[in-house]
């Protein structure tokens, strides 16, 4: 957990300094917090065998997706060009945060429901929840 605060505090350190306005912050949080974030939130409320492991591979793949898109704002030039993607403009026209919430919320569908079969079949594959079970204490 420590780990995971110093990586994002790093990350948005370097997203801080990378971006000369305020408004591309707020366009970045913006995007990060509903196409990356929001699939995540919708199947926790909604897939009752979502867990941890497809919310974590769908954050993964939706940051990746989100930097080889290109940012305006932080100066990242699009790596995956869509269709009507413009070369004069330098900016992507197709609706890709959309593909992109529906492929996350794809992601965490089958994920969850992979890992969960494979902690069902007792697979040495450790689930990342503590649901339903007691911390027991550590003896000196």
């Amino acid at each position: 957990m420590r780990l995971a605060v110093v990586v994002t505090g790093v990350a948005a350190a370097g997203v801080a300094i990378a971006v000369n306005q305020v408004v591309g912050l707020l366009y970045i949080a913006y995007d990060i917090g509903v196409f990356v974030l929001l699939p995540a939130m919708v199947c926790a409320i909604y897939v009752p065998f979502s867990n941890s492991w497809g919310c974590l591979v769908a954050v993964v793949a939706g940051i990746f997706l989100k930097l080889t898109a290109g940012e305006y704002y932080a100066g990242l030039p699009a790596l995956i060009k869509y269709p009507f993607y413009s070369d004069e403009w330098d900016a992507q026209f197709f609706p890709y945060r959309t593909m992109y919430s529906i492929v996350l919320t794809v992601c965490i569908i089958v994920v969850s429901w992979i890992t969960g079969k494979l902690f069902r079949k007792k697979y040495k594959v450790q689930p990342c929840e503590v649901k339903d079970k007691q911390a027991e204490p550590k003896e000196e």
